[in-house]
């Protein structure tokens, strides 16, 4: 039975520009790869990957207008493939830094559905995924046998090693629910109008995965669907910070400029 595509990890350094120019960091940054998609990809690179590994997904792209910045940017890379019964099915989405720094991939998120004749070994992933990523160190995997959902999950520091059990899991407990509702756009609007992160989640990188069980012909336990998901909240939070002071700069000066024409009015007559 064949086991599904889960990625491997590497680090490299990462340097992020920031809106005057300078490096936000050259520390080594851990890189997760995911079907060949990487943290820190380029956007031209991203979508190169996803058309490598599924030519079947259509890839959109989602953008946001934002006071301090002449055209749209792209916030995330949308992919998917219409789901056939019977057959696998896929989605992915990208989330990606914000200008004025150059932009690069700081979230991924890909869930597969596995078609009956497809459907791996449930115990073989599991197995696959500690191979890739290490044993888990963020989560207490669920050992009762009759529950076939299971979620195990990682937490690096921004070179890419795992850190201790202990803190892994209480950056999983504070940072998990921050950072995954970044894949939806309103944690980003909310972000660039001002709204805090926990502190420890900035130099985090966070790995989860999903699994959701059944029961196979045999009565082994298989995979249906698998979601996987990791973020790094330090290239996160610096770009969203550096796009937040380009749009209050720009605020400033608008009303700077209104201000500047209602005194040029002069006085009324008394």
């Amino acid at each position: 039975m064949n086991l599904p595509r889960i990625g491997g990890l590497f680090a490299l350094p990462v340097a992020v520009l920031i809106s005057n120019g300078a490096a936000f960091a050259q520390a080594p940054t851990a890189v997760m790869d995911v079907v060949g998609l990487k943290l820190g990809m380029s956007m031209a690179d991203a979508v190169a990957a996803i058309k490598a590994d599924n030519p079947k997904l259509s890839v959109q792209t989602q953008t946001m207008v934002l006071e301090g910045f002449e055209q749209p940017f792209a916030t995330a890379i949308v992919a998917s493939q219409p789901t056939e019964s019977g057959k696998d099915g896929e989605e992915i989405t990208l989330f990606l830094t914000t200008p004025a720094s150059h932009q690069v991939v700081w979230g991924i998120q890909r869930t597969y559905h596995y078609g009956p004749q497809s459907m791996p070994s449930l115990d073989s992933t599991l197995a696959g995924l500690r191979r890739k990523y290490g044993a888990e160190n963020a989560s207490l995997l669920d050992t009762d046998s009759r529950n076939l959902t299971k979620t195990i999950a990682w937490a690096y520091d921004t070179s890419g090693k795992l850190v201790a059990a202990a803190p892994g899991k209480a950056l999983y407990l504070a940072c998990d629910a921050y950072l995954g509702n970044h894949f939806s756009p309103i944690a980003l609007n909310n972000d660039l109008h001002g709204m805090a992160s926990p502190p420890q989640c900035n130099s985090v990188i966070l790995a989860k995965a999903v699994l959701l069980g059944g029961q196979g012909p045999a009565g082994a336990p298989v995979l249906g669907n698998l979601i996987f998901q990791v973020t790094n909240g330090a290239l996160y939070r610096a770009s969203v910070d550096a796009t937040r002071a380009v749009a209050t700069a720009a605020a400033h000066a608008r009303g700077k400029k209104q201000s500047e024409k209602i005194d040029q009015r002069g006085a009324p007559k008394l």
